[in-house]
Parts: structure tokens; C-alpha cells; sequence
């Protein structure tokens, strides 16, 4: 990686993407991030000094993001290491989220994902190497109520990214497509969860956000298929695979709460 054009990162104004810009420049390597959040870019920028730039953009407006894509490509030309990371949850029953709020998180979550993937791979190519990082969930292999657009947007991209490792392996590609799986991470989107009544109990599984991205980091540079970065993610993923009917009970207990799914007529 020492050698790498520039590393982009979206999400990069907070939890594991604000983690992984930190680590590549303390590497000193240059990176570019996404994010509409212009206060923590501006953060960024200071703390990292010259090997960061902050790119404002709100990624659920899919017009500003590819024109903010190629405005990036004609600047900085093609990422070695590109990261789609950006993700935002809403804990609520199916009955209790906004046709809005379910859409915006397919947005961000999924087709930002996928514009960022096709943007890059077709400039990726010409160039005979490159890295497209995918950061899924395990939600991503193991559903939980009361986060059902999340769990889909994250169904999505896992069957998004391995459906297009395979089409890579056949076409025999240079460009790398690694997914990304992280568990319990101590971001702001586990404290939205506790917020909403995920269990106290539960909170030392919970991953501190710079060994997540030091190990995301490190399969990168190993070009591993797919990375589980956290030891809870492992273990509910063995969990899983031992009794599928074990790892759904888990999950309810990390809600914590009943979810609304509307009123009893």
C-alpha cells in the first residue's frame, strides 16, 4: 500500500471510516473522504494536515455523488484503495419507519455503494490494479428486528459484492473486491442502539472502532475476499452457522425492546 495513488473513503466523518482515514495517513498515505458532515471533515483535515481531504457530499443524492466522483477522478485521478463505507440505521418496527427514512437507507447504504463500485471499477481496469472495499454488517448474514432496512440494505450489499467477486474472477480482473463484516462496533450507530434498548449487558462486546479499522486495514493489504473485523462478528457468524435458530434469539436479545408493529385492530 505504500505505493498507492490516493485512498478514498466515504463515511469518513465519523466511527470506522474516520478511524480508517486516521490509520492510512498516519501511513502516509494520501486520502480523500465523503461525507455530507462538513464539521468532522473539517477535523479531519486538521488532524491529519495535508494527507487529507475532505470532500462534502450528501451520498443519498445520487446526481451530486457521481458528479462529486468525477470531479475527484479529473483532480486526483484513480484510487489504489477505494472504500465504501457510509451507513446509517433507524431502530423502529416495519409499521414505524417513514417510506422516507427506508429509502433513504437503501440509498446510502446500498445504491450509493453500488454507484461508487461501477464508477470505479471502469477506471480501475484500464489502470491493471486497484482495491474496492465493501463495508457490509453482519447484519449483512444474520437479520435482527426492528433494523429491517438495514438488515436488506446489508443483505444487498453482501449479495452484491460476492455475486460481483465471482464476475471478476471469471472475467480474470486486476481490480480487488473485498466485503468487509464488521459486529458490534463502538461507533454512533451502537449508540443509537443503546439509545433504543440495546442491552447495558451487552456493551463490552462491543469492538473499539480503531482495532476494527487496524484490521480492516490489514486484510487489505493481505487482499482477503472478506473480512469479519470484530471477534463478536466471528463468533455470531459460528453461531449462525451452528443453529440458525440460536443466532436469531441473540439478535432479539440485542434489540431489547418490542418493536411497534402498528396497532392491534
Amino acid at each position: 500500500m505504500s505505493e498507492a495513488r490516493f485512498v478514498g473513503v466515504t463515511g469518513a466523518a465519523s466511527g470506522i471510516g474516520r478511524e480508517l482515514a486516521l490509520q492510512f495517513c498516519a501511513q502516509g498515505l494520501p486520502v480523500v473522504g465523503l461525507d455530507i458532515d462538513q464539521a468532522g471533515l473539517g477535523s479531519l483535515e486538521k488532524e491529519c494536515g495535508g494527507r487529507f481531504r475532505g470532500v462534502g457530499c450528501d451520498l443519498a443524492d445520487k446526481v451530486a455523488l457521481k458528479e462529486r466522483l468525477e470531479q475527484l477522478r479529473v483532480e486526483r485521478g484513480v484510487p489504489s484503495i477505494w472504500i465504501n463505507n457510509a451507513g446509517i440505521a433507524h431502530i423502529k418496527g416495519m409499521t414505524e419507519i417513514t417510506e422516507a427514512e427506508l429509502e433513504q437507507t437503501m440509498q446510502i447504504n446500498f445504491f450509493a455503494l453500488v454507484t461508487c463500485v461501477r464508477f470505479w471499477l471502469e477506471h480501475m481496469v484500464p489502470t491493471g490494479s486497484g482495491s474496492i472495499v465493501n463495508i457490509g454488517s453482519i447484519a449483512g448474514h444474520i437479520s435482527s428486528p426492528g433494523l429491517s432496512a438495514y438488515v436488506a440494505s446489508k443483505f444487498a450489499v453482501t449479495g452484491f459484492t460476492e455475486s460481483l467477486q465471482t464476475e471478476l474472477d471469471l472475467n480474470k480482473s486486476p481490480v480487488k473486491l473485498l466485503l468487509v463484516s464488521p459486529g458490534f462496533v463502538e461507533t454512533k450507530i451502537m449508540r443509537v442502539g443503546e439509545q433504543n434498548g440495546f442491552p447495558k449487558e451487552f456493551l463490552f462486546l462491543a469492538t473499539k472502532v480503531g482495532d476494527c479499522a487496524r484490521r480492516i486495514i490489514e486484510g487489505i493489504a493481505a487482499g482477503e475476499r472478506e473480512i469479519f473485523p470484530t471477534a463478536n462478528g466471528k463468533a455470531m457468524m459460528a453461531m449462525q452457522r451452528l443453529s440458525p435458530k440460536l443466532a436469531r434469539g441473540f439478535s432479539k436479545l440485542t434489540v431489547g425492546k418490542k418493536v411497534d408493529l402498528g396497532k392491534k385492530t
